[in-house]
């Protein structure tokens, strides 16, 4: 099934190997670079016929969800390099005669979901002739929902399949009848789906000789799940040698109890796989499953493996079930209505090379023992595992048990215990360990239980676990949690490396909780109701630390302190922190933190979406980072500086305010930033037409390099008449090296008396153009004068435009950059005339 699928998203998308060439006839063509192949995908268009001139280099087809018909010769003609073709979900009710006569390399073919019918007149004799290679069909969910009695297959067509190794098809209702000898000639075949999972599969009962011409194939994967199955001979699958899975799942008439002599033509087979899911009616009441009745026939298939024995209604097992799957590695219980306790009731210690065991979702009820034991607080768990048991699943077992006294035996190899979701409502423990177990034990998972309540030395025999799952409990309640005690739950596990603790209403952490875990790197703390005072952790290693959701104002000096310390002494790791969802405070109190934020090498998640509330309520958002610093030193400083610096600081205060609540004055504050930058550095103002440095500052995209400096610079600076000639700021020439862009950028704004904005679709993508454009329409507000003058060199829609640019449009006019010399001579005078015009009002 997994090969089906892979095949089937090959088939169906374009993955990331593959890469739009072109179009053809409303078609897309993938070119994939590593396999040398080429996708014709035309699934979904509503076509009604094959399209016609299908390029010859094609290599795969996809025709998938459309309304064909009808499959004829010459259809696929030049095509010789075929390989997949995909026709499912189509109205395809019949294959014509030589429809295929043009693709002898064709290896996967996908009929699926047409209106094919089993016989002949849809799939008539020799219309597969040519497809010796072919490895992959597919022809499920093509028969009538109502099928009739004693239908076949038409094995004669199939027959020319010499090379097929894997066979989808709808489950018919053969009664007695049989695979016909056509299908002797599918010696490779190795898969084998009739079931009704994802088709239609009717097949009702199989008689003892139904695969008697797959006697010399070399199938090795039979699925019959969902095929209303009420009867299966004894000697069924006597045929089968070579079978490996045999999946006979959801045949609710078959009976799990009644299946033992089905087995029978097993034993001497290859089997590897047996699923039997479902094969009791949910209607059916609770039963013993007799394991020496079931699987009395399976007890000398030593290849064995895997058995899965999911909602079957199960209650108990008999104790000597192990006698006869003694050769397991998996087994899967899960889903049934077991009363004993926390594990099987037959003895695993006797299943030496069981590696994984589910024993999930069996919603027992408690025997009225057990209550009484409960409520005296002596119930004990006893666990008995295989010795080689490496997983062992047991969750959503709906016990609400308290775990006070747990025994468990012969556990020397399981690495993985899943106990979530069981309403584990305390954990007291002890864990009585014997016979060496859990001394490889990687994984603890007790995520799900409602626990209020740990105990010190719960956790004490579980010092190998590497990684540990708490999440979704109320651990927030236990006093050893919140508020510490001598010992702390977690300092047994001194290789712990991962820990969730997410969704535990935590409003404190004690400060010792984590102490002695030196190796852990990542945990989780989300969703809990965690304050800054309320975090005060000890992380000597840790890499990710996510706190999103929680009640952060801000991160305390000594968390801010233990992050660095790590970051400094492991500069190979990066330190990560999630605090998305929190209510951040940006006042005087947590100004250190933004401070910290800004400097830190530690790394936040989503920084850019974080959010925090001012003192007086307004909520801004953290990408302004720089100035929220700033606003916050300003606010917070002494009285005396308050005093110097009070029209600053209340342009700052302001401007701030604004720039977090109102989004859109973040670039006048960028720009009166900056140009406190350059004054404080002792720039010369600028007063009057005269004294400008330059005559215009060019804007402009790297893209239009070419143009300004083989059009505009020749032209504006180099003109024949020394009276023409003029001076201009080009940020590759004239910027000052060591400034920061920004400070160049709005200096040379401020000593340019006019500012060219070229204009082209590559400058409205430019991030720096945009910037130059703001501070240069923030210059023409600041100063009341005309300073701007438009070049467009070519058509650009107004949708394409922001809304600055738009604007500047609408209201100013500009100069179009034209195609013929004579229209560009004019144009070089128009541009001289107002670049060298006074600056006006606007």
């Amino acid at each position: 099934m997994l090969c089906k699928d892979l095949i089937l998203l090959v088939l169906i998308t374009a993955p990331l190997g593959w890469r739009v060439s072109h179009s053809h006839r409303h078609c897309t063509i993938y070119d994939d670079l590593l396999r040398r192949e080429v996708l014709y995908d035309c699934s979904g268009r509503k076509l009604h016929g094959v399209p016609v001139d299908i390029p010859a280099n094609v290599t795969a087809i996809d025709l998938s969800y459309n309304r064909i018909t009808r499959i004829t010769p010459g259809n696929f003609g030049r095509l010789r390099n075929l390989s997949r073709l995909d026709l499912s979900d189509n109205r395809i009710g019949k294959l014509e005669l030589g429809a295929f006569t043009d693709v002898p390399k064709l290896r996967m073919l996908n009929l699926r979901s047409n209106y094919l019918r089993m016989d002949y007149e849809s799939l008539p004799r020799g219309v597969f002739k040519n497809l010796s290679q072919l490895q992959w069909l597919d022809l499920k969910n093509n028969t009538n929902r109502y099928p009739k009695p004693k239908e076949n297959y038409p094995d004669e067509t199939l027959k020319d399949l010499t090379g097929l190794t894997e066979l989808y098809v709808d489950g018919l209702n053969m009664e007695n009848s049989v695979l016909g000898p056509g299908f002797a000639s599918l010696k490779t075949l190795s898969l084998l789906d009739f079931s009704g999972d994802n088709g239609r599969c009717n097949l009702k009962k199989l008689s003892k000789n139904v695969f008697y011409n797959l006697r010399n194939s070399q199938l090795e994967y039979l699925d019959l799940a969902y095929c209303e199955l009420y009867k299966i001979d004894n000697f069924t699958f006597s045929f089968l040698q070579t079978i490996k899975t045999l999946d006979i799942s959801g045949n609710k008439y078959l009976g799990l109890n009644r299946l033992g002599g089905v087995f029978y033509g097993l034993q001497n087979s290859s089997l590897e796989r047996l699923i039997l899911n479902a094969t009791t009616s949910r209607e059916s009441r609770t039963y013993m499953l007799y394991s020496s009745r079931v699987f009395h026939y399976l007890q000398n298939i030593t290849t064995l493996k895997h058995l899965t024995l999911d909602s079957n209604s199960i209650s108990d097992l008999e104790s000597n079930t192990h006698v006869y799957l003694e050769h397991l590695e998996t087994l899967s219980l899960s889903d049934n209505i077991f009363l004993n306790a926390i594990m099987p009731a037959f003895d695993l210690s006797h299943l030496q090379h069981l590696k994984y065991l589910n024993w999930s979702w069996t919603f027992r009820s408690k025997p009225e023992v057990q209550l009484k034991q409960l409520e005296r607080g002596e119930f004990t768990f006893t666990i008995i595992s295989a010795p080689n048991l490496e997983v062992a699943d047991l969750n959503n077992n709906d016990l609400q048990y308290p775990l006070n006294h747990i025994i468990v035996h012969n556990a020397t190899s399981l690495r993985f215990l899943n106990l979530s979701n069981n309403n584990f409502y305390e954990w007291n423990g002890p864990w009585e360990v014997l016979d060496n177990s859990f001394r490889k034990m990687h994984t603890l998972d007790l995520s799900g239980n409602n626990c209020r309540k740990i105990s010190e030395t719960f956790l004490y025999n579980f010092s190998t676990t590497h990684v540990l799952h708490l999440q979704n409990n109320r651990l927030g309640y236990s006093d050893t949690i919140a508020n510490g005690s001598h010992t702390s739950p977690f300092g047994w596990l001194v290789n712990l490396t991962y820990v969730d603790i997410s969704s535990n209403e935590m409003e404190k952490l004690s400060p010792n909780l984590f102490n002695n875990n030196t190796k852990l790197q990542t945990m989780m703390l989300r969703n809990n109701y965690l304050t800054s005072d309320g975090l005060n952790l000890d992380l000597k290693n840790i890499s990710f630390l996510d706190l999103a959701y929680n009640k952060l104002g801000s991160l305390n000096a000594k968390m801010r302190s233990v992050l660095d310390d790590v970051q400094t002494r492991e500069k190979l790791v990066n330190v990560v922190v999630n605090l998305a969802g929190n209510p951040l405070q940006c006042t005087c109190e947590t100004e250190q933190f933004f401070v910290w934020m800004q400097k830190t090498k530690v790394q936040f998640v989503g920084q850019d979406d974080y959010q925090c509330t001012l003192k007086n309520g307004s909520i801004v958002s953290i990408k302004q980072l720089s100035a929220i610093v700033g606003h916050l030193k300003v606010t917070c400083a002494s009285k005396f500086t308050l005093t110097l610096v009070s029209v600053v600081v209340s342009l700052v205060i302001i401007t701030v305010v604004a720039s977090a609540v109102y989004y859109r004055f973040r670039w006048e504050i960028k720009y009166f930033f900056y140009k406190l930058r350059i004054r404080r550095k002792e720039y010369e103002e600028v007063h009057g037409d005269d004294n400008y440095q330059y005559d215009a500052f060019v804007a402009f995209s790297k893209e239009d390099y070419k143009w300004v400096y083989r059009q505009l610079r020749p032209n504006l600076e180099d003109a024949e008449a020394e009276q023409d000639r003029l001076r201009l700021c080009l940020h590759h020439r004239d910027f000052l090296p060591g400034e920061d862009i920004e400070e160049n950028i709005i200096q040379s704004i401020s000593q340019s008396r006019k500012t060219v904005l070229v204009i082209s679709r590559n400058f409205v993508r430019s991030n720096w153009c945009y910037f130059e454009m703001k501070m240069a329409r923030m210059r023409l507000f600041e100063e009341g004068k005309d300073v701007l003058v438009l070049i467009l060199l070519e058509d650009i829609p107004f949708r394409e435009m922001n809304d600055t640019l738009f604007h500047l449009f609408k209201s100013k006019s500009y100069l179009e950059w034209p195609d013929n010399q004579r229209d560009q001579d004019v144009f070089w005078k128009k541009i001289r005339m107002v670049l060298k015009r006074n600056n006006d009002g606007v």
